[in-house]
C-alpha cells in the first residue's frame, strides 16, 4: 500500500490520515474538503512530503503493532 500511496497511485483514508497525525502529535483535523476534492496533479514535492512522513511514522506503527 506504502509504494501506491508514495506514487500517487491511491490515496489515503480520511481514518489513516487521523492517525498518522495523531501519532506526530498533530492536533488540528485537515479540513474535509481538502480530502474530499480530487488533486488535478500530485507534485514530487508532495510524493516527497508525503513518503517522508510515512517513513517516520513506520516505525511507531510498527511498535504499537
Amino acid at each position: 500500500m506504502l509504494p501506491l500511496i508514495e506514487t500517487g497511485k491511491r490515496r489515503l483514508s480520511l481514518r489513516s490520515g487521523e492517525r498518522i497525525g495523531e501519532a506526530l502529535g498533530i492536533n488540528e483535523p485537515l479540513p474535509e474538503e481538502d480530502w474530499r476534492r480530487q488533486p488535478l496533479e500530485i507534485s514530487e514535492d508532495m510524493v516527497g512530503t508525503l513518503g517522508a512522513c510515512l517513513a517516520a511514522v513506520r516505525p511507531i506503527a510498527h511498535v504499537r503493532s
